[in-house]
């Protein structure tokens, strides 16, 4: 029997029986040479260096966020838009009951949402619908809105302060009711109507 000393230099074996310290590789297999001895990483240096990656590759991502292109809609608001962007987070808090999308004109495809009860249409932030698009001919303000009517689960088109068309034709003192698919001409901007609560289905409110 000739006993050897294992390479952790901790304990004795029988090399004619072992071809490794099965002290060492206990409840690991004979025939794995690995000290169960080897040092681990610290974990507060694996930890440190992790930390450092993510601080200075976040660090990275602040400096080039100015460089990125972003949509007219997306763009962070000014001091100057404070008060108008409470307002906004409010209309954005509503459900939707439909939607206007841009049919033919600047930004041809985008979508507003339009929420229960009154919504203006004009160019100023204080619209719940804010067609910001270029588009000088849409007023300011109450260019012309659409109120979708809880009781009766409709959806009417009223003018505000400019002339509005639907499908093509003026829009009545009294305003005009609207279907699927209508189209709404404001400036030299056309939008097409699209509801999502009808006679099926309506939020409960």
């Amino acid at each position: 029997m000739a006993m050897v000393r294992c390479d952790a230099n901790e304990h004795h074996y029988d090399n004619s029986k072992h071809s490794s310290c099965p002290h060492c590789t206990s409840g690991r297999g004979n025939d794995e040479k690995t000290s169960i001895r080897a040092k681990p990483h610290p974990k507060t240096e694996v930890s440190s260096e992790k930390d450092t990656f993510i601080r200075d590759n976040k660090l990275k991502l602040d400096k080039n966020s100015g460089s990125k292109t972003v949509a007219p809609w997306a763009r962070k608001k000014t001091k100057k838009d404070e008060s108008t962007l409470e307002t906004k987070s409010a209309y954005s808090d509503a459900p939707v009951v439909g939607w206007l999308v841009v049919f033919e004109g600047l930004q041809k495809g985008r979508d507003f949402r339009i929420i229960p009860g009154i919504n203006t249409i004009g160019r100023g932030n204080i619209n719940t619908i804010n067609i910001d698009n270029g588009d000088s001919e849409i007023s300011r303000e109450r260019h012309c809105l659409i109120e979708y009517d809880l009781k009766s689960g409709q959806f009417y088109l009223e003018r505000g302060t400019t002339s509005t068309s639907h499908n093509g034709g003026r829009v009545g003192g009294n305003g005009n009711e609207l279907a699927l698919g209508d189209t709404i001409e404001i400036g030299s901007t056309i939008l097409k109507f699209i509801p999502f609560c009808n006679s099926e289905f309506c939020w409960e409110m």
